[in-house]
């Protein structure tokens, strides 16, 4: 992709008044993993901004 041979960094960002956590136990000792998102739409809505940076950007 053009964007990794020119080293620029795009990301898009979803601000929102919450978060929800969300876990995946398999074992409460050594095999579980923690998610992170924001409320609203969270990473697809962050996703959709950063969609649409790269088309305008490139």
């Amino acid at each position: 992709m053009k964007w990794k041979r020119i080293k620029k960094i795009n990301y898009g960002i979803h601000v929102t008044h919450a978060s929800v956590m969300s876990c995946y136990v398999e074992d409460r000792k050594d095999n579980h993993i923690h998610f992170v998102d924001g409320t609203d739409g969270g990473y697809t809505a962050a996703a959709k901004i950063f969609k649409t940076k790269l088309k305008l950007a490139y």
